[in-house]
């Protein structure tokens, strides 16, 4: 995209070179026998800290880089998951580690 074009959403979530290696990395699980609320999660948690990244960009001269974007997807999904799967017994330091083998898909 160029200077001056109105962005789209598409292009922002779908098309925009700067998150590619995050997306690339999400649907490297579609392969996988993950869990579909698993892939639903990461998929909702992306769309949301691009959505952030772009605001705090424009609006208040902040930026992250990809992997601080991934780290974010980690951070929330673990604590997403400890919240709402009471099995779910790994701790913060391996999740961080091989969150796939966590859950048993990795």
């Amino acid at each position: 995209m160029t200077r001056g074009q109105a962005e789209t959403a598409s292009h922002l979530f779908l098309y925009c070179g700067m998150y590619a290696p995050l997306w690339q990395m999400v649907r490297c699980l579609r392969g996988l026998k993950a869990c579909r609320s698993f892939l639903q999660l990461l998929w909702l948690l992306c769309v949301w800290l691009i959505w952030q990244k772009r605001n705090n960009k424009l609006f208040k001269n902040s930026q992250l880089t990809i992997s601080e974007l991934i780290d974010k997807v980690k951070f929330y999904s673990y604590w997403w998951l400890k919240a709402n799967n009471t099995s779910f017994v790994f701790g913060s330091q391996r999740w961080w580690s091989e969150p796939l083998r966590c859950l048993g898909i990795g």
